[in-house]
């Protein structure tokens, strides 16, 4: 997934997240340090028993905004 075309702002809505969308984030934020990213989940274990996202993509957000001093 690339989000080549970001350059100022990124907002990300969804009712869960994956690691492959966790990877397209993190390539972003490496290569442009000012971008403002926005991220809105819903963090209910029903959505990723559903199957809108996984643990992994939770674990690898987690430490993406580790290694980017974010706050979740």
């Amino acid at each position: 997934m690339a989000l080549t075309a970001t350059t100022e702002t990124l907002v990300y809505v969804a009712p869960g997240i994956t690691k492959p969308v966790v990877e397209a984030l993190a390539e972003r934020l490496d290569s442009q340090s000012d971008l403002q990213c926005t991220l809105i989940l819903d963090l209910d274990p029903e959505v990723y028993r559903l199957g809108y996202g996984t643990e992994e993509g939770l674990i690898a957000l987690q430490q993406l905004a580790t290694r980017h001093h974010l706050e979740l």
